[in-house]
């Protein structure tokens, strides 16, 4: 579940999906496949909502090949596209 603003003091709520889990008796395969899900919502909910996503880290320590950064130094938003 994301909480995304759409206003001043105005919010939008999505699921982006529901996980019921289902034990296949090999524990650690079963928390793997949901840590998948949840990352891939996580993924989809970033591409679909990138200006309000900030990033404290360097995740990205390698840009794409050609990329140049902005006049804010940062890369451009156009980079960003959907998988």
């Amino acid at each position: 579940v994301t909480s995304m603003r759409t206003g001043k003091f105005r919010f939008s709520m999505r699921v982006w999906d529901v996980i019921r889990p289902e034990p296949s008796g090999d524990r650690e395969q079963d928390v793997q496949r949901i840590l998948l899900r949840i990352n891939t919502a996580l993924g989809r909910a970033v591409v679909e909502h990138q200006e309000q996503w900030f990033w404290q880290g360097r995740r990205f320590k390698h840009r794409p090949p050609g990329e140049t950064a902005g006049p804010d130094g940062l890369p451009p938003t156009e980079s960003f596209t959907a998988p």
